[in-house]
């Protein structure tokens, strides 16, 4: 059976964009993002390297600290901030929101100093701010 190269464009391009739609859908879910209009919050939450096993020493020494992150303009630069702060030992969990341009990270508590995660966020290309304890978590 022989097709006609228009068909056979068609169907790529229908091919193409069905590809887009599951690989949009799919990122959607691991970066556990709540909607992908300016008007909704685009959030990507992820945990790190440093978690420990044992939950009561975890929370007794886990301090949370918020940073401002200049520079973020779509899903992959929270991508790239949550990437770059996971990889700092002592990170227990990350959350970069795009609407309020901030990085909320718990910490263990001597394991990471808090100048590691602004500049862990400035090698991923992003102006960090002045990093503030909020508590514990």
């Amino acid at each position: 059976m022989r097709m006609r190269k228009s068909t056979l464009i068609t169907i790529l391009v229908v091919l193409a964009l069905a590809g887009l739609a599951l690989g949009g859908y799919l990122m959607r879910d691991a970066f556990n993002l709540s909607g992908a209009d300016s008007s909704q919050e685009i959030r990507a939450t992820s945990r790190g390297r440093g978690a420990l096993g044992d939950a009561d020493s975890e929370a007794a020494s886990l301090r949370t600290v918020a940073i401002p992150v200049e520079g973020m303009s779509c899903v992959s630069c929270v991508a790239s901030v949550t990437r770059a702060l996971n990889r700092i030992e002592g990170v227990s969990d990350v959350e970069v929101s795009l609407e309020d341009r901030e990085a909320k990270v718990i910490i263990i508590e001597g394991k990471v100093q808090l100048p590691d995660l602004g500049k862990a966020i400035e090698e991923a290309g992003y102006k960090p701010g002045e990093p503030v304890e909020t508590g514990k978590p």
